[in-house]
């Protein structure tokens, strides 16, 4: 009866320990609990006790020693006939296997979940999900695992919410950008962030994907921030969980004493290295933003100049367009030989002369649209009638600018490298129906030029 109680109060204890982050503390108390369990008491206690061990080994990311613990408590609970505590066991033992990179464990746990499915309700609905999720991209990467995310959003459980900071990271990993925004905004919607570390890692990843690389620099110093300080907890708690060094604090009273002055000039030790640790890590996290810095400055310059290039070949085709006037070939040749002067500079290799070059060339990419709208005004000066009958047929300004590069000897691939926009042709089927041409019709350059010579009546 004595033992039956004593298990009691040291799982509760350790529970209580655990809700309060104090691991090693909740390790000793389930160690001491184990020690006094027996027939008296209820297999199920003992499974829960496996499991919570399981999940503070998953906490300090011991895998293996989870996996284990979480696979003794499924047996536990297996063996007793508890059908819904077994089926939740196997969402953590199946997590637990694939952080392992054990995808042969995690698909035989995958293929008694869902033949146990209908067991899962709530959060646990949306851990079955993820574990499916999680186990196709470690085996097919994260574009395959793209098609399950999307399914399970589209008919998400009425109760609960999805983990949206691991959705996002996939969505990342698989270039779907938009999707990765959207999914790590709604993790912060739903959860308190303020000391996710694990969430500033992927915020700065999407951000960096989207191309907004201030913000994504301002999430990754609060991921070093709070690493710093997980850092410092982890070094103060010594927690390795060997249980073999939670029987020894509970020897002899005497031990315990001669032990006072080794511990005493450990814990100076300790704050020393702790204080030379904190200084490193300091120095590593500037010499780490500051390469991040670099890194960004330079993926932008090339991204300037490779646009650079694409608009110099587009702007040569231009100029030897035949329905160009002198006027607009005249605009065409300025700009190409302010881009001649900038590209130049930048091969030169003198920094003075890159930083010039790197200003002009930016001004320039970011003026683009004035420069299409002159290309428009030219050709509206030249060609008062086709440009009418355009505007009458509801093209916008956006649309009628669109073609007039196919009339200046561009092709829609190089209208899409030059516009900077992948889809364009979407933009040319949305003009194709405008202008009444079906599917089948003839191209739209050919039906531009045609309407050029032979422009009919506007409609307005």
């Amino acid at each position: 009866m004595r033992q039956t109680e004593d298990f009691a109060s040291y799982l509760h204890s350790a529970e209580e320990l655990f809700r309060q982050g104090k691991d090693e503390e909740a390790m000793n108390a389930l160690v001491k609990a184990e020690k006094c369990y027996n027939e008296d008491i209820p297999s199920a206690e003992l499974g829960f006790l496996k499991m919570r061990k399981g999940d503070i080994y998953y906490r300090y990311f011991d895998y293996a020693k989870a996996i284990d613990s979480y696979s003794e408590g499924t047996d536990i609970f297996l063996t007793s006939g508890d059908t819904l505590n077994y089926c939740n066991a196997l969402l953590l033992l199946c997590d637990a296997s694939v952080l392992n990179l054990d995808a042969s464990r995690a698909h035989k746990c995958i293929s008694i979940m869902q033949e146990n499915a209908r067991f899962y309700q709530g959060q646990a609905k949306h851990a079955y999900h993820l574990c499916r999720i999680k186990l196709t991209e470690l085996e097919d990467g994260a574009e395959a695992a793209v098609p399950l995310i999307d399914a399970y959003l589209a008919d998400l459980p009425t109760e609960g919410t999805p983990d949206w900071r691991i959705l996002a990271f996939y969505y990342n990993e698989a270039g779907e950008y938009d999707k990765a925004l959207h999914a790590i905004r709604k993790e912060a919607e739903a959860k308190d962030i303020s000391r996710d570390q694990n969430y500033y890692v992927v915020l700065y990843q999407v951000l960096k994907s989207q191309g907004d690389f201030e913000a994504a620099l301002t999430a990754l110093e609060r991921h070093n921030v709070l690493a710093d300080s997980l850092a410092r907890i982890q070094h103060t708690s010594d927690t390795r969980f060997i249980e073999e060094r939670h029987f020894f604090f509970e020897d002899k009273e005497a031990r315990r004493r001669d032990m006072n002055t080794i511990l005493l000039g450990f814990f100076i030790i300790l704050i020393a290295v702790l204080l030379a640790l904190r200084e490193t890590r300091r120095r590593l996290s500037k010499s780490m933003q500051d390469n991040v810095l670099m890194s960004i400055e330079k993926a932008r310059v090339e991204k300037l100049y490779a646009d650079a290039l694409i608009e110099r070949e587009a702007l040569n085709k231009m100029a030897e367009a035949k329905n160009a006037d002198d006027e607009m070939k005249a605009v065409i040749k300025q700009r190409l030989a302010l881009l001649n002067k900038v590209i130049a500079s930048y091969i030169t290799d003198s920094s003075s002369a890159n930083k010039e070059a790197n200003a002009q060339i930016e001004m320039l990419i970011s003026n683009r649209e004035a420069f299409l709208e002159s290309t428009r005004k030219s050709f509206e000066a030249g060609h008062p009638k086709f440009m009418s009958y355009l505007c009458s047929r509801g093209l916008t300004d956006w649309e009628v600018n669109y073609c007039c590069l196919y009339l200046v000897g561009l092709n829609g691939k190089e209208i899409g490298e030059y516009i900077n926009l992948k889809r364009h042709y979407t933009y040319g089927s949305v003009i194709r129906h405008k202008l009444g041409l079906g599917e089948h019709d003839k191209n739209l350059a050919n039906h531009l030029k045609n309407l050029l010579e032979n422009p009919p009546a506007s409609n307005s």
